[in-house]
């Protein structure tokens, strides 16, 4: 299990097994570490964290080396208060960007793929957790809302974002959606934070293989693809 350290404390981050302690008693640190929000694994094990100031991705492999510079992280892409990191099951690095509306894609190598600007459009609207369907599709939490952009980054929601009147189970509207998964069915499910609900939108994306929880292969890919999304 990895974790991503107090945004509020220097940058670290801390592995376990089980309850044994992997890292050192300061967590790992380096490959610009700073401010750790989120953290999300790839295809072949690595680390990839989304930092507050300045911006950045940073990536460790799995024994906890830096693999990204060793003080600014990977940047660009339109990278501004990333929240929420997720892999696709190309080895690529999606970031939710509070800060500008928008999200962020890199390569596994950490080259930015998004424009300076970031992806925006769909709704985007301080965007704060990404699931990855199994198209590759990029969803995103809203304030109020859901958004959903292509694989290209291309929006695929109305500007205004889906389902923002969708009901939870307890019948409260979306409230201040906080994080989102989508299941082998092709169901996204969106915990709301603002009145203590589960939301279910039925069949609006495609269907991921499980286990999607980790999104990783029998054996770690060289390149840090997951083969997320197919079949063995």
């Amino acid at each position: 299990a990895w974790f991503a350290n107090s945004a509020f404390l220097p940058g670290s981050v801390s592995k376990f097994f089980g309850s044994l302690a992997l890292s050192p008693s300061t967590g790992y640190t380096g490959g610009g570490l700073s401010g750790t929000d989120a953290i999300a694994i790839d295809g072949s094990g690595n680390a990839w964290i989304a930092n507050g100031p300045p911006y950045s991705l940073s990536k460790l492999s799995s024994a906890g080396a830096a693999l990204s510079p060793p003080t600014t992280g990977y940047k660009g892409g339109g990278l501004i208060y990333p929240s929420s990191v997720a892999i696709d099951s190309s080895g690529n690095v999606w970031a939710a960007n509070g800060g500008n509306d928008s999200a962020s894609k890199f390569s596994g190598a950490g080259v930015a793929l998004s424009p300076s600007t970031g992806y925006t459009g769909g709704g985007l609207n301080d965007p704060g957790s990404i699931a990855i369907d199994g198209a590759g599709n990029a969803w995103f939490t809203n304030l109020q809302s859901v958004s959903e952009l292509s694989s290209a980054g291309i929006a695929i929601s109305p500007s205004l974002g889906y389902f923002s009147t969708s009901f939870g189970y307890t019948g409260g509207v979306f409230s201040q959606p906080y994080s989102i998964a989508v299941d082998g069915s092709g169901d996204a499910w969106v915990a709301n934070d603002g009145n203590d609900t589960v939301s279910e939108l039925i069949g609006v994306a495609t269907p991921v293989i499980t286990p999607i929880c980790a999104g990783l292969p029998a054996i770690p890919t060289a390149n840090g693809t997951s083969h997320l999304g197919t079949r063995p």
